[in-house]
């Protein structure tokens, strides 16, 4: 589910380095729910015993490269080895937290709590599929092929995948408490787009630090 949100607001969140992408003037922020299964490092096993479920707040970013990618608010997980290793291996911002899902027909649902917030995201899903089309909103929201995340430095890692066979929902229903978790202002209003997308293969690389520009 994605939302409208104001640019300075969420310029003045980012680290140095990265600017707010907009789509026809408009900075969006996202809440992301899926279930993770089958995690491999790569050369290495499954790390991970058995699936777990993630919830992330995310908006949209480009660097002083001009490169298009996401940048993560929070990444909620209720694996805590998967967690302590994203953190140390991809410097991105994972926390533990209590996150419940559930599918009965069309209907699907998370509801998640993290130190004593709730939130969540649940909708009926349409069935007919389709991919985004080019110069879209669902280009700009979902075709996103590089994270951005702040250690000691500013780092990137490219991610890839298949494009999204998007789905769309209707009857949906939220629980926004994950933005004030994360220092966001609460919307408002309801999501401005929501999307289900069925499984997906996907291949994270490694980060790496970001050159940037000097100063003259």
């Amino acid at each position: 589910m994605h939302w409208t949100a104001a640019a300075h607001e969420l310029q003045a969140s980012l680290p140095q380095g990265l600017y707010i992408d907009t789509f026809q003037g408009k900075a969006y922020v996202g809440m992301v729910a899926f279930v993770m299964s089958r995690i491999c490092l790569s050369g290495a096993s499954t790390f991970a015993t058995r699936p777990f479920l993630e919830f992330n707040l995310r908006t949209y970013v480009y660097d002083e490269m001009q490169r298009p990618g996401v940048w993560f608010y929070s990444l909620n997980a209720n694996h805590r080895l998967g967690v302590a290793v994203a953190r140390l291996m991809f410097h991105l911002n994972y926390q533990h937290a209590s996150i419940a899902y559930a599918s009965t027909g069309r209907h699907v649902s998370y509801r998640a709590e993290r130190k004593g917030a709730a939130f969540g995201i649940s909708a009926n899903v349409l069935k007919e599929k389709s991919e985004a089309l080019p110069l879209s909103l669902e280009e700009f929201l979902f075709e996103r092929y590089l994270y951005f995340t702040q250690g000691k430095a500013l780092w990137s890692g490219r991610i890839f995948h298949a494009p999204y066979q998007l789905q769309s929902c209707e009857e949906i229903n939220y629980n926004a408490g994950l933005f004030s978790l994360d220092g966001l202002s609460t919307p408002g209003d309801g999501p401005c787009h929501a999307a289900y997308a069925d499984r997906l293969q996907i291949e994270a690389f490694w980060p790496q630090k970001v050159m940037q520009q000097r100063p003259c």
